[in-house]
């Protein structure tokens, strides 16, 4: 049986209590649902016009594991829906004009400015002996290097090779204005 405050604490959280579970699982449960509300007033982060709201971030299937939906995409998916853009059936448009637009974007298509890390210099340390850091937001959880897990959503203050590394590998995005 279940401690009354901590039903209680987690009820307030918003987490569904399940009478069976005993009192470490209702710890772990509320842990998870403060770390969960932490990430999401957290995640925030800036592109060329200023904030994007990442709160309705999707978490997309990906080979491997699900990941955020990044900026960019973000933003396309606004265009798409803002523009126009009929969803009534799956082929909202004339195919063959879709087919010359997707050939099109594919070909004029470069990174993102938040998968670019050419103009962060290869020194990690600065002049007075200290890391120089760099804020990203990751598009999966990640763990550091003492085994702490970063929730997918949720802005890290990390090292510049670090965060070099994972936006290079696409499971972060930089956060800074550019």
């Amino acid at each position: 049986m279940a401690d009354a405050s901590l039903v209680k604490e987690a009820e307030s959280l918003g987490v569904d209590v399940d009478k069976r579970w005993s009192n470490d699982t209702l710890r772990m449960k509320i842990n998870d649902a403060k770390v969960k509300d932490s990430a999401d007033s957290v995640a925030s982060q800036r592109d060329g016009d200023g904030p994007v709201d990442t709160s309705e971030a999707k978490i997309i299937p990906n080979i491997g594991q699900p990941r955020a939906q990044s900026s960019e995409e973000m933003r396309q998916d606004a265009i798409d829906q803002g523009g126009g853009a009929s969803q009534a059936g799956p082929y909202p448009r004339d195919p063959n004009e879709a087919h010359k637009d997707a050939v099109a974007a594919s070909e004029r298509q470069k990174d993102a400015p938040e998968f670019n890390t050419e103009d962060l210099s290869g020194n990690s340390v600065n002049g007075e002996g200290k890391i120089d850091t760099v804020t990203v937001r990751l598009l999966y959880d990640w763990w550091d290097g003492s085994g702490v897990r970063h929730p997918l959503n949720s802005e890290v203050e990390m090292a510049i090779n670090d965060a070099r590394n994972l936006v290079d590998q696409r499971k972060a995005e930089r956060t800074d204005s550019f």
